[in-house]
C-alpha cells in the first residue's frame, strides 16, 4: 500500500500508474479530469475522490505530533 500526504498526490500517482492500464473506454470517461489535473491544476478534490473510489480503496489517515513549547 502506498502512502501519500494529500489527495492530489494520490491522483497524480493514479494518473501515472493506473490510468495507462485502463481500457480505452475507461480512459475516455476520465480524460477531461486528467487534462484538468495535469494542465490546469484546477480539478476539485470531490471529483478526484469520485474517480479514485471507482478504482480502489482510499483511507484517510491523520497523524498528530505534539508540539513542544
Amino acid at each position: 500500500m502506498n502512502e501519500f500526504n494529500n489527495i492530489e498526490q494520490i491522483f497524480g500517482w493514479f494518473i501515472e500508474n493506473v490510468y495507462p492500464t485502463l481500457t480505452s473506454e475507461e480512459k475516455r470517461k476520465i480524460k477531461d479530469a486528467k487534462y484538468e489535473f495535469q494542465k490546469r491544476g484546477n480539478i476539485s478534490k470531490k471529483k478526484m475522490q469520485a474517480i479514485l473510489d471507482q478504482y480502489g480503496e482510499i483511507k484517510m489517515i491523520y497523524h498528530v505530533k505534539k508540539q513542544s513549547w
